[in-house]
């Protein structure tokens, strides 16, 4: 990490100070060139205004004060004698150029080796012509100091970027080892074991809240997990242990097979609670895993309540209640899902109302329209569930009734959030003021149904203790 900030960090620095450096190359060489240009007029003025000895003086006096490292002169006659200027002798050439000090002879008779010149000829109207540049010291100037400010800068870059590399990669290792010590600690068995948290906003900072919100969702699943199989052991215990005597029994009667059928049914009746339970949490955990969803089509939610309902009526009137229906909707409300599973749920609720209500409740049975999608509702006025255990009866066998001695597995709620969460509907349930509803709101079906489909398969009810 290190290294790559500080290669980063350096080629950036490094693109940075050559545009700088070109460009203040050229922006000098353009000044240098314009004080060229001016020089020239000045001396053309001179000419034209004051004549020929006139400028021989001129140049001779800036020829006097100026050094022949910032700036040459050299005025010729006619016949190309010498006749003023720091220059002896230059060749001649057309238009503006750059000209190496070792063209050209100073007036001590020397080379100027070590310079460089922008210059060029102009005439003087028949009387000669005039040499003018000017050294381009300046340029090399500007142009050493920008390339040591660059060394200088790149060094320091590449220190700052190793040094904050470094430091970064340790403060992030650092963040890795307490994940990774973590993890090690879970992998012993201790799963309260969490990645310690700092005050910062970095990245690193925000996985380890992810691992550890990861985390407090698997114990949780653990938990789950845990109180689940101690539910079935004790839900399965008493069965099993009254199957047991039965066949004992069976088993020491001396009766015919006549004789002992009635504890041959008992004994079936036992087996199948076991089957029962088994099939129900087999059940959620294929609706969990999504298994039923390549099954799903456009179906009418308000065709399958119906016919739960129409099918329900006569057991809610046995069991000395009352199942009404109600449909408060403005057009079909078509769900992409799976009728069977949509009439489980409704039957569901319906059961669970019918046991735990006692005769005389009252049971609603309603599709509403939001605009997100339809809405099933099933409420009654009952003795309700208190509000603390509302999300606690959706998980499997919870059971209200702590002793669990009453009839029951606690997993029909659990079937019902199953089968809400393969649907990607959202299940609520609250207070009915009295009683309890349970709300599920879907969304739109999206899809055309195709030609001929009705959206109204026929719902076979499958009702489970």
């Amino acid at each position: 990490m290190a290294a790559t900030f500080a290669v980063l960090f350096a080629a950036s620095v490094l693109i940075l100070f050559t545009f700088l450096y070109v460009q203040a190359g050229r922006d000098l060489e353009a000044r240098l060139g314009t004080r060229l240009v001016n020089a020239r007029a000045e001396f053309q003025r001179v000419h034209q205004r004051d004549g020929f000895n006139e400028l021989a003086g001129l140049v001779a006096d800036d020829a006097a004060v100026t050094d022949q490292t910032d700036a040459i002169f050299l005025l010729r006659g006619v016949d190309g004698d010498y006749i003023a200027g720091n220059l002896k002798a230059a060749p001649p050439f057309a238009d503006m150029r750059w000209l190496d000090g070792s063209q050209l002879q100073g007036a001590a008779g020397a080379t100027l080796a070590d310079q460089r010149y922008l210059a060029f000829w102009f005439p003087l109207a028949g009387d000669g012509s005039l040499l003018v540049g000017y050294s381009d010291r300046e340029i090399a100037h500007t142009r050493a100091v920008l390339l040591g400010t660059l060394l200088w800068g790149l060094l320091g870059t590449v220190l700052l970027a190793i040094g904050a590399g470094v430091i970064l990669g340790q403060r992030a290792q650092r963040q890795i080892d307490r994940v990774g010590r973590t993890f090690t600690r879970i992998k012993r068995g201790d799963l309260k074991a969490r990645v310690p948290l700092r005050r910062g906003r970095g990245d690193m900072d925000t996985v380890s809240r992810q691992i550890n919100d990861t985390l407090d969702q698997l114990e949780r699943l653990f938990q789950s997990v845990n109180q689940s199989a101690a539910n079935i052991a004790h839900d399965l215990k008493t069965p099993i242990g009254r199957l047991k005597q039965r066949l004992e029994t069976l088993r020491a009667s001396p009766g015919t097979m006549a004789d002992n059928q009635p504890l041959v049914d008992t004994a079936i009746g036992e087996v199948d609670k076991i089957v029962g339970t088994f099939e129900a949490l087999l059940n959620i955990t294929q609706l969990e895993a999504g298994a039923r969803k390549a099954r799903f089509t456009a179906v009418n939610l308000a065709t399958v309540v119906a016919n739960v309902v129409e099918a329900y009526d006569a057991v809610a009137e046995d069991a000395g209640m009352t199942l009404l229906h109600r449909a408060a909707i403005g057009r079909a409300p078509l769900l992409h899902g799976d009728a069977d599973l949509l009439s489980q749920l409704i039957v569901n609720l319906i059961e669970n109302a019918i046991r735990h209500c006692p005769p005389g409740t009252c049971i609603a049975v309603a599709v509403s329209e939001r605009p997100a999608g339809p809405v099933l509702t099933v409420s009654d006025n009952g003795p309700g569930i208190p509000a603390g255990e509302h999300e606690n009866v959706f998980k499997r066998l919870y059971r209200l009734e702590k002793s669990r001695t009453t009839p029951g597995s606690g997993l029909g709620l659990a079937l019902v959030k199953a089968i809400a969460d393969v649907h990607e509907a959202q299940i609520e349930m609250a207070d009915n003021k009295p009683g309890v509803k349970v709300e599920v709101a879907f969304a739109w079906e999206t899809a055309v149904p195709t030609a001929g489909h009705s959206g109204t398969p026929a719902i076979p009810i499958a009702r489970h203790p």
